[in-house]
C-alpha cells in the first residue's frame, strides 16, 4: 500500500494541502510579471507551493513556461552559469534535438561544449570556458529574456536555495551583476526562495544589498490547524483507516503545525495503527521517531555550549524575555549581552528561529527530544 503522507520531497497532487491564499498571491504575481521572494523557516513547503502554483498556471496558459533551478550544490559563479543555462534550455524545449538547436541559436559569442546524452530522455550538458563567461556573461544572464522574446512566451525562473550565492568568491559583486541584468527584463519573472531564512532576509530586506526591493516579499506562514485536521483524516480514509478530528489535531499540535513534521508524524502514526487510530498509536509513533533520530539529536546537542543548552531550556519553559535578571540567574545564561549572543548563535545554527516575535525550535521533533532527555520531561 502506498504511503498516504509525504515529507522530504515536493508535495504533489493529493499530498499537497491548502496554501490557497499563498497560491493566489503567487499566481497573481507570476501572471503580472512581478518578481517574488519567498521567505520562511526551512521545511515549511516553499518548493511545494511554487511547484503546485506553476502546475496550475501551466494547465491554463501554455504561453507561460516555468524553469526550476536548484542551487543546493552550486557554490561557484562558474557552476551557476552552467546550471542556469542548462535549465533554461531544458525548460524552453522538450526534445534534446530542439535544445541543441536553441543552444546554437542563443549563444553566438559564448560557444559552449555540448555533451549529448546516451539516453534521449536525459538532459544535454553544457560546459563553458570560465575565461570567456567571466569576461562577458551577458548571453547567459539575458538568456531567459531572449528565449521569451524569440519564442513569444513568458518565462518564470524559480530559483531554490538562492542564499547559496553568498558562498561565491565575490557574492556582492555577483549579485550586482545579476540585478543589473534581471531588473531590465520585461518578459521574464523571477521567484527566489531558500531554506536559510536569516540569510534570505538579509539578502532582500537590507537596503545595502543589491537585491533590496527587487520584488514582492512574501513571508510564508504555517498551515492552519483546521486544514491539517481535514487533510490527515482524508489521507487516513483514503487507505481504509480512520482517525478522529481530535487525534488528527493532536498530531498537528505536537508538531506545531510544521508541514514537514506533521506529515512525518502522521505517516508514522498511520504505520502504527491497524485500522482505527487510537491515542496510544500517536505515542508509539512519536517514540519511534525520537528513537530513530536520537543519535542525530544527541550529536547536535553535543556541539552546543552550556550557555546554549541552558538557553534552549528556557525556550522549552516558554520564556519570552531572556535578558531579565531572574531568567539569566535561573538558567545560568550569564549577562544580558551573553543572552543576545547565544540567541544569535543558535539562530545561525538554525536550532531556533524567531517568528512573530516568538522564539521557537526550528525542529519540533528536536524540541520533543530535548524535553525528554535534557529536561527530564
Amino acid at each position: 500500500m502506498a504511503a498516504p503522507f509525504s515529507f522530504g520531497v515536493i508535495a504533489r497532487n493529493d499530498f499537497y494541502t491548502n496554501r490557497s491564499h499563498e497560491m493566489k498571491l503567487l499566481s497573481g504575481n507570476f501572471r503580472s510579471g512581478i518578481n517574488t521572494i519567498l521567505i520562511s523557516p526551512r521545511r515549511w513547503g516553499k518548493s511545494s507551493l511554487v511547484w503546485n502554483t506553476a502546475k496550475r498556471i501551466m494547465r491554463k496558459d501554455k504561453k507561460i513556461r516555468f524553469c526550476f533551478i536548484d542551487l543546493f550544490n552550486v557554490r561557484t559563479e562558474h557552476e551557476f552559469y552552467e546550471a542556469y543555462a542548462r535549465e533554461l534550455i531544458k525548460a524552453s524545449d522538450s526534445k534534446w534535438e530542439d535544445r541543441v538547436r536553441s543552444v546554437r541559436k542563443f549563444f553566438t559569442r559564448l560557444i559552449p561544449q555540448i555533451n549529448l546524452p546516451v539516453d534521449p530522455q536525459n538532459d544535454i550538458c553544457l560546459r563553458f570556458e570560465w575565461k570567456n563567461i567571466s569576461q562577458s556573461p551577458d548571453e547567459i544572464l539575458d538568456l531567459a529574456e531572449n528565449i521569451s522574446r524569440t519564442k513569444k512566451i513568458r518565462m518564470v525562473v524559480c530559483m531554490d536555495e538562492f542564499q547559496n550565492l553568498t558562498f561565491f568568491k565575490d557574492p556582492i559583486g555577483f549579485q550586482k551583476k545579476l540585478r543589473s541584468h534581471w531588473q531590465k527584463h520585461q518578459l521574464t519573472t523571477y521567484c527566489l526562495y531558500g531554506s536559510k531564512r536569516q540569510m534570505m532576509s538579509a539578502l532582500f530586506e537590507s537596503s545595502s544589498m543589491p537585491f533590496y526591493k527587487f520584488g514582492d516579499v512574501i513571508f510564508l506562514s504555517k498551515i492552519e490547524r483546521n486544514h491539517w485536521i481535514d487533510y490527515i483524516m482524508n489521507r487516513f480514509s483514503s487507505t481504509g483507516k480512520s482517525i478522529t478530528a481530535v487525534l488528527a489535531a493532536r498530531i498537528a499540535e505536537t508538531m506545531e503545525d510544521h508541514p514537514y513534521f506533521v506529515q512525518q508524524l502522521a505517516q508514522e502514526t498511520w504505520q502504527q495503527c491497524p485500522k482505527k487510530c487510537e491515542s496510544g498509536h500517536i505515542d508509539e509513533a512519536l517514540e519511534s521517531l525520537l528513537n530513530k533520530l536520537s543519535i542525530l539529536y544527541q550529536r547536535e546537542t553535543d556541539h552546543l555550549s552550556n550557555g546554549q543548552v541552558n538557553f534552549l531550556r528556557a525556550v522549552c519553559d516558554g520564556v519570552t524575555r531572556f535578558s531579565t535578571r531572574e531568567v539569566l540567574e535561573k538558567y545560568q545564561i550569564g549577562t544580558s549581552a551573553a543572552s543576545v549572543k547565544i540567541k544569535r548563535a543558535l539562530e545561525q545554527k538554525e536550532v531556533i528561529d524567531t517568528f512573530d516575535q516568538e522564539v521557537r525550535f526550528t525542529d519540533p521533533l528536536y524540541k520533543c527530544w530535548f524535553f525528554k532527555y535534557m529536561m527530564g520531561a
